[in-house]
């Protein structure tokens, strides 16, 4: 679904595309896995990978914890 934006974005970006928890490869979710799990998930990625500051993005489950990596101000990691 996102391969012909990243291909888009690779000449100006450091483009990554994961598999977000419960999705692709990665395991079921644990119960009560919620959008902040999701959110401190995707701060790991960014940390992992030594990126930031990130743009993020995702739709349409994805665009839900986004908003909630991004929501009130917080600073999830040190490079986000």
């Amino acid at each position: 679904m996102w391969r012909p934006q990243v291909e888009a974005l690779a000449d100006e970006f450091t483009v990554v595309a994961w598999d977000e928890p419960g999705s692709g490869r990665s395991g079921a979710l644990p119960a009560g896995f919620g959008l902040a799990d999701f959110a401190r998930a995707l701060a790991a990625v960014i940390e992992d990978v030594g990126l930031g500051p990130a743009q993020v993005g995702g739709c349409p489950g994805a665009g839900r914890w986004s908003w909630s990596f991004i929501g009130g101000g917080r600073t999830w990691c040190g490079r986000c």
